[in-house]
């Protein structure tokens, strides 16, 4: 086969002999610029050699830094290239045990110098090319841990942690109880403080109590305790409770990929993911929240949690997916109800698809006297909550929907309010809220039934943002009325924060009352701007009231929370930049409309009932669209989400095995919801997109409704 010949890219075009020379020839005689076309990969699966090179480069150095000191001795040359050819097989060489009679020290070797120059070798042996630069800095093999420990030596060091007054003592880079009640404490801490918003969380508090922290081996159980007690520090009243939270979370941190790659999956691992996710949230690390989601959403899907059927007799044998548990139940929708929490802040698409999750909803096993009732009540409702917002809204921000009638979002949206207002309709009593002033904050299960409220005003206020620039009456309406409702609650936490453990308040709250908040300004900040007809006093002030308890609000949770902390410094630096001042009766704002809505706020404070039908409900001005260019807007939300769907294989619908899928409901048509109650949900639901009428009860409305 004649050899093919390499023409530079001139002599093509002139079509001559070229001699394949760099330069060539001809364009050394004619002094033209000399150039050739570089090969095409045409190879069906391309890989890039960069990496290849680089495990090459790093390889060769090693193999001249062993010859280097066996070239005086033959045999020791011979014997080293064939440890190197026993590299390339799959199973190495067994190490020998040593004797025990083996006597001798390191003093005691002949030519120790040999040894000092050995690894004094080794120090200096640089095995990338950025090394060999003469400015570079090198840095010793540590962990995040001793990185951490070395840039806080004055915070992490063992007169610190080891001090009289400390209960921990300091081996190394490994915290031990020395008093092992202050362990019980923390257990103790982390089950009142911060479980009591998951029933996963609740159900692993027996391995808790069980083990002890010095002696367990089990890295998975160690890494969730190191979180535990992290996170249990935070509501400590110890001196050092800080320093012993921050190492805590530092030792998670440290063997979290460790543990992650080398041991078996179970459920105790997914917790520590969890629960490190959400402490992240709240410590103001989103991303790192989000990235510690994604993790234990693939290992929680990886045990097959996600599909699952409810326990009805399978007499036929057509289920073949795992029955569920309580257990399984509290994991699966405890960290589904945080994956969708943490995308929502982020804006980007749920890890855990709604499509995958082919499993009944947590079922409600409690008996209205037991202490944990509510706790489980609100669990199951919020999760449902969150499920529904996220199958919504994902239908909204669907590419399916760039295509045909634009109104299909509207309809999507009427649909989604529907759904949320059917399942406010279907409400065990105990969850109902006639009023926000009858709530005793004092007793924990009425803070569990304010929360829950909080959560529904706050997912019906999202859905209401995402349609936030196209201005309609209908839609700036729902919006003061939403925020209206979230700002009697948070006034309520606000005006009992004498009786209310702050401590009790979930981690997510911070990023809720932000997102309120902003609402606020900007209501606020137009009314200021608008040159349009006057409107009351007391409707702007009753705004700026809750404007300014969402304020107090962030600043109580701020002692808990750095995500608080930063969210009122963020929102002092907004309200400095719009020029926000108190409610004066020569503002002016949008031309006033009425409306037969009108919301009483709660009784004791100076503010009269407002119209949810201001005027800011007529504004068209510009002032109304320019201040939310601070913010994401629905197009910028869609292509992010669209984006990041792209890159994750195609969704495929459950197969027809599986008889259980929570929350049918119809994109197209009114079709009304499931029932959502404490009683047991039907055991069949249809699949796919034909979704057939379901039977469901309506109770009463509630008298805040």
């Amino acid at each position: 086969m004649e050899e093919k010949k390499v023409v530079c890219i001139t002599c093509k075009e002139k079509r001559r002999k070229c001699n394949g020379k760099n330069p060539c020839l001809w364009c050394k005689k004619y002094n033209q610029p000399c150039s050739y076309n570089i090969d095409s990969d045409r190879r069906r699966r391309k890989y890039h050699t960069d990496y290849i090179d680089f495990l090459e480069s790093k390889s060769h150095r090693l193999k001249e830094f062993i010859t280097k000191f066996a070239k005086d001795d033959e045999e020791l040359q011979q014997l080293v290239v064939e440890k190197l050819q026993e590299l390339d097989s799959k199973e190495l060489p067994q190490l020998k045990p040593v004797k025990d009679e083996i006597d001798g020290s390191v003093e005691s070797v002949e030519n120790s110098h040999l040894i000092e120059e050995l690894m004094e070798a080794t120090r200096n042996l640089r095995l990338d090319d950025e090394e060999l630069k003469p400015n570079y800095v090198y840095n010793s093999f540590t962990s995040e841990l001793q990185e951490k420990i070395l840039e806080n030596k004055a915070k992490f060091s063992s007169d610190v942690i080891n001090s009289e007054s400390s209960p921990l003592a300091l081996v190394g880079y490994t915290l031990v109880f020395n008093d092992l009640s202050y362990q019980t404490s923390l257990v103790h801490l982390f089950e009142q403080k911060f479980a009591i918003h998951s029933m996963f969380f609740l159900k692993l508090l027996p391995v808790l109590w069980q083990c002890d922290y010095n002696s367990i081996l089990d890295p998975g159980i160690r890494l969730l305790m190191n979180v535990v007690f992290g996170i249990s520090s935070n509501f400590s009243s110890h001196p050092l409770a800080k320093v012993h939270g921050d190492y805590f979370i530092a030792l998670a941190r440290d063997s979290l990929m460790s543990v992650v790659c080398k041991s078996q999956t179970d459920t105790n691992i997914i917790a520590a993911l969890h629960l490190l996710s959400c402490y992240e949230m709240g410590q103001n690390e989103p991303f790192q929240s989000y990235l510690l989601d994604s993790m234990a959403c693939s290992l929680l899907q990886h045990m097959g949690l996600h599909i699952s059927y409810d326990g009805q007799e399978d007499a036929d044998g057509q289920t073949y997916a795992p029955k569920q548990t309580p257990f399984k139940a509290a994991a699966l929708w405890s960290v589904c109800t945080h994956d969708r929490i943490i995308t929502n802040v982020i804006n980007v698409p749920s890890v855990i698809h709604f499509k995958r999750i082919v499993a009944p909803f947590y079922q409600i096993v409690s008996e209205p006297s037991d202490q944990i009732h509510f706790q489980e009540l609100s669990f199951a409702y919020i999760s449902r909550m969150w499920y529904i917002f996220d199958r919504f809204t994902d239908q909204i921000y669907s590419v399916h929907f760039d295509l045909g009638e634009t109104n299909n979002r509207q309809k999507v949206m009427a649909t989604a309010k529907k759904t949320f207002n059917e399942l406010y309709s279907s409400l065990p009593s105990l969850l109902r809220l006639k009023s926000p002033k009858t709530l005793d904050l004092s007793d924990p299960n009425q803070t569990h039934i304010l929360i829950f409220h909080l959560n529904y005003h706050y997912l019906k206020l999202q859905l209401n943002k995402i349609f936030i620039r196209e201005a309609s009456y209908e839609l700036k309406s729902s919006i003061l009325k939403e925020a209206s409702k979230c700002g009697e609650l948070i006034h309520t936490l606000v005006s009992q924060r004498e009786v209310i453990d702050v401590d009790l308040l979930p981690y997510y709250l911070p990023n809720f009352v932000n997102t309120i908040v902003l609402v606020y300004l900007f209501i606020l900040t137009t009314a200021n701007t608008s040159t349009s007809t006057e409107v009351s006093d007391n409707e702007v002030s009753t705004f700026y009231f809750y404007f300014t308890q969402a304020k107090t609000l962030l600043q109580m949770l701020s002692i808990n929370w750095k995500l608080a902390k930063s969210s009122l410094e963020n929102l002092l630096k907004l309200e400095t930049k719009f020029n926000l001042q108190p409610p004066l009766s020569s503002w002016s704002t949008f031309s006033p409309t009425v409306h037969s809505d009108v919301i009483t706020p709660v009784t004791g404070t100076d503010v009269t009932p407002l119209s949810t039908t201001g005027g800011f409900l007529a504004s068209t001005d510009s002032a109304f669209l320019d201040w939310f260019q601070e913010f994401p807007d629905f197009e910028q939300i869609k292509h992010s989400r669209q984006e990041i769907r792209q890159r994750k294989p195609a969704q495929q619908q459950p197969t027809q095995m599986y008889t259980n899928y929570p929350i049918p409901m119809s994109f197209e048509t009114d079709t009304p919801m499931a029932p959502l109650s404490t009683e047991q949900a039907p055991s069949t639901y249809p699949i796919g997109d034909d979704m057939n009428e379901f039977e469901y009860h309506v109770d009463n409305l509630s008298n805040w409704e």
